[in-house]
């Protein structure tokens, strides 16, 4: 329980996260992810979800976050029944399917997403969704799940200097995998045993693929179980698996088969960060502070480069300009730094990193092992230099990026005419223009858009010409042409 704790405080910074459970048909996911109650705030055998939706709007009540101005929690709920997304709240929602953008990631288009202000808002959607799930009973289980569950909550946090933090919490409830033998399954219930057995085939693929270092290719898309789940496999999300075992002799080869996977999923490490959307004004103020920074490691270089130089003459005297004295001309810890530069594990020998920093101080080092560790802080410093270039480059890219859409928004609502939703344009038919009419994304009037025919078109065009034009050579008995 430790580790979701862990997620419950990560989630209000930014980081992704994902809880799962998984485990042989029978063996408490769903007890283990709802519990009894949904409503039992006091027992012991309090479900995951529960306790984390009360632990999420703990810490938005707790008033830690000065910082943050305002926060929306939204939720949704889906579940995948033979391969098919259906949304939970929604009945209409049907085979919804799986996109993916630069900007959303993978998402399921027309999902439906419910803003919630407290626990009880998201305890009638999960019992909304729970009614329209499906389930049905076998010999191992009376109310067994025949559907893989996702419950999605995104935390949104809208600071004060215009930045946000978005965060996503995934909770899945997986179907167990069962044995046909075992739990008597005919029917359309045997159908839906193969499905799930698929799936969490395609789910066991995906993780041996993640922990071999031979392996190149992740094969997220075999199921659309592991493409709703790519993120938190093995990308941007903080992930524990809760594994559920049956104790029973008879389901002995299961057991085993649960543990190897969980022992196999142990390996995956996922790489989270914080989901932060800087404002114009911080990305601004984020790159002048880089450029400074990156100006004054330039100047300390060149001031490394020239005590080099001082050091290498055949002049330079050490008692009259010893190299503590060059260095204070920099200022800072760089003495210090040069003589711990080169401690490493190997040269600690059973000692702290404090003493041997103390030691390497009052040592007494000769002018090449100066001009060495010159020479490593030199190298530590370039690459810092081009760390931060680098990150100043994405940063204006970012920032421009941002301008242009801003810029391509106020163009689209200056292109509207007239007024009232239902307003329609009029325009005169010009040669080699299609004209297409949308929406306005700021103010909802249709817009008109003159569009230049496609390149495929007119060279479609051309080679119709072209055959038209051979037609009338071959009814005149002149030759050919031949078509592009």
């Amino acid at each position: 329980m430790a580790d979701v704790f862990v997620l419950y405080k990560l989630l209000p910074q930014g980081y992704n996260g994902t809880i799962f459970a998984y485990g042989q048909t029978g063996s408490g996911k769903t007890f283990s992810m709802y519990g009894p109650d949904l409503r039992d705030t006091i027992g012991t055998t309090r479900g995951i979800v529960p306790r984390a939706i009360g632990q999420v709007f703990q810490g938005i009540l707790s008033g830690t976050h000065h910082d943050v101005e305002e926060f929306m929690v939204k939720c949704s709920y889906l579940e995948l029944y033979n391969e098919m997304i259906n949304d939970l709240l929604d009945p209409a929602g049907k085979n919804l399917k799986i996109r993916q953008s630069p900007t959303k990631g993978i998402y399921i288009a027309n999902l439906t997403w419910e803003c919630v202000q407290d626990e009880e808002d998201i305890f009638e959607l999960l019992e909304l969704g729970a009614e329209n799930r499906h389930t049905a009973a076998t010999k191992m289980n009376d109310r067994s799940s025949r559907s893989h569950c996702i419950f999605m909550m995104d935390l949104i946090q809208k600071k004060g200097d215009g930045s946000i933090l978005e965060s996503r919490l995934n909770l899945v409830d997986l179907a167990g995998s069962e044995s046909v033998k075992k739990t008597g399954a005919t029917g359309s219930t045997f159908k839906e045993a193969q499905k799930i057995n698929l799936s969490l085939s395609a789910l066991g693929k995906c993780i041996f693929a993640l922990t071999d270092k031979k392996t190149k290719h992740i094969p997220f898309r075999d199921s659309k179980l592991t493409r709703i789940l790519q993120e938190s496999l093995g990308g941007n999300s903080r992930t524990t698996l809760i594994v559920c075992l049956s104790p029973h002799h008879d389901n002995f080869d299961e057991t085993v088969g649960t543990l190897r996977f969980a022992e196999r999923a142990k390996k995956i490490t996922t790489k989270a960060r914080v989901n932060e959307m800087l404002s114009p004004e911080m990305m601004a103020k984020t790159i002048k502070a880089l450029k400074a920074e990156v100006q004054l490691l330039k100047k300390k270089n060149l001031q490394l480069n020239d005590i080099i130089d001082r050091i290498r003459a055949p002049e330079w005297d050490r008692e009259k300009e010893p190299i503590e004295l060059l260095l204070k001309s920099i200022g800072g810890n760089t003495a210090r730094a040069l003589k711990v530069a080169t401690i490493d594990e190997e040269s600690l020998g059973g000692r702290s990193v404090d003493d041997a920093t103390e030691e390497a101080e009052r040592t007494d080092l000769s002018s090449t092992e100066w001009e060495c560790r010159f020479k490593a802080l030199e190298i530590n410093l370039g690459n810092r230099v081009d760390e931060l270039q680098e990150q100043l480059v994405s940063t204006r890219e970012n920032l421009e990026k941002s301008e242009a859409e801003l810029d391509a928004l106020k163009d689209d609502h200056s292109k509207v005419h007239g007024s009232g939703p239902n307003f329609t344009p009029t325009f005169e038919s010009m040669p080699n223009i299609s004209v297409c009419i949308r929406p306005c994304r700021l103010c909802g009037r249709n817009q008109v858009k003159f569009l230049k025919r496609s390149r495929r078109f007119r060279r479609l065009r051309a080679n119709l010409r072209g055959w038209q034009h051979g037609k009338k050579q071959q009814k005149k008995g002149g030759p050919k042409r031949k078509m592009r």
